[in-house]
């Protein structure tokens, strides 16, 4: 019998998250499949979408006719993408472990804090020349901290410091 779309997205991530265990539940003569770590399902896969239980860049559910192009293991392999950028240790289809991608502040990134948006700017340390980005940079001066817990963010609306990691979710009205 041949495997269906849904049962090799969950292989492929299956494959990729060692830690997890997949688990096939047959109800109602329909079968989805669910990625589990510990008691927590971080991942239901069924006929209709993927939805995924640990903060994403998105909404967290793909349905499938949303999905215009790609074979079920490239869907797998975006999932396991969004696994490592939640923090989960996950492998490529090479084993090679797949690391966070890099935190990027755009004019959609929210404060933590004052949820305002478009606020955030990258923290410039030194003595910067008289041309640097404005839109990009704020100014935190020149002494540092000696054990390296300078903040790399903050908020220009209300002054919230904080680290690229706090703000990795918090795009498009998500808070």
């Amino acid at each position: 019998m041949r495997q269906t779309s849904e049962e090799e997205v969950a292989q492929t991530i299956s494959r990729g998250f060692p830690e997890a265990v997949l688990r096939v539940v047959e109800a109602d003569k329909k079968k989805s499949y669910q990625i589990v770590l510990g008691s927590e399902i971080l991942v239901e896969i069924d006929d209709e979408k993927v939805k995924m239980n640990f903060p994403t860049m998105g909404s967290g559910t793909m349905h499938w006719r949303g999905i215009l192009e790609g074979t079920p293991e490239t869907v797998g392999e975006m999932i396991l993408r969004n696994l490592a950028n939640a923090g989960f240790k996950v492998f490529s289809r090479r084993g090679i472990p797949i690391k966070k991608a890099p935190v990027r502040i755009t004019t959609s990134t929210i404060c933590p804090s004052c949820k305002e948006r478009g606020t955030i700017k990258e923290i410039l340390y030194g003595l910067p020349d008289e041309q640097y980005d404005r839109e990009k940079y704020v100014i935190g001066g020149c002494c540092l901290d000696p054990e390296g817990n300078d903040p790399e963010i903050q908020c220009t609306s209300c002054e919230w410091q904080g680290d690229f990691e706090e703000v990795r979710f918090s795009r498009k009205g998500r808070e």
